[in-house]
């Protein structure tokens, strides 16, 4: 596919996606005020938790700790407490070091960097591209098993994703592209995770997907 095919093609998913979001946009609670902090709080929630089953302990951990300021003044049994609902104890001891690593190195604040963000205690590739795109607004793209799915088929033709897609370089290439080929980044993304997650999936629903246009493995299976 020729230079230009691609971009155009690339920027064709990037508006879909963006438009599928749209229609039901927030449809989750940390799709509104996107700032790094509420972003940061939302990524560790949805760590190994459906995005459904985290929307009701989101709600009342922000609730209870609106700012960093009031989260690090709480003592670390009420901020467990808080965590409870999640389960998985190792994921909330990894938390607290994270507060405590923002308000003893950052002053309270979230980085704006991908490489500061990286060296922060249980933060990957994805939660760091997650804050700098939802919260920031940098034209960068994100990559989880839901997303890659929906680029290895849409783009490359491709049935599977990687075993660990969030450690691919090139998938993270490639999402940078269709980020940056986007009107609209944040909900383009947002977009590509809602089709992975509802219709992209391990048996796509593929007559549903407002990608179907442009998805090069529907076009080589000959989806109707």
């Amino acid at each position: 596919m020729a230079g230009h095919e691609r971009r155009a093609k690339l920027k064709r998913i990037a508006e879909r996606a963006g438009k599928y979001a749209a229609v039901g946009h927030p449809k989750f609670p940390w799709r509104s005020k996107t700032t790094p902090y509420r972003t940061l709080v939302a990524e560790f929630f949805l760590q190994r938790t459906g995005a459904v089953q985290a929307c009701g302990p989101y709600r009342d951990f922000m609730d209870r700790y609106p700012s960093f300021r009031r989260l690090a003044a709480a003592p670390e049994s009420a901020v467990l407490a808080a965590l409870a609902p999640l389960g998985l104890r190792h994921r909330a001891q990894t938390f607290l070091r994270l507060v405590t690593c923002l308000a003893e190195e950052h002053s309270g604040r979230v980085p704006r960097d991908e490489p500061t963000l990286l060296a922060l205690p249980g933060v990957g590739h994805y939660t760091a591209r997650a804050v700098l795109c939802f919260a920031v607004g940098e034209p960068v793209g994100i990559v989880d098993v839901n997303t890659a799915r929906v680029l290895c088929r849409a783009v490359s033709g491709r049935r599977a994703a990687p075993p660990r897609p969030g450690t691919g370089r090139r998938l993270r290439v490639l999402a940078d592209e269709l980020a940056s080929a986007a009107s609209d980044a944040r909900m383009a993304q947002w977009g590509l995770l809602d089709i992975g997650r509802e219709m992209c999936t391990e048996e796509p629903e593929c007559a549903k997907c407002p990608l179907r246009r442009d998805c090069a493995y529907r076009a080589r299976k000959g989806k109707r």
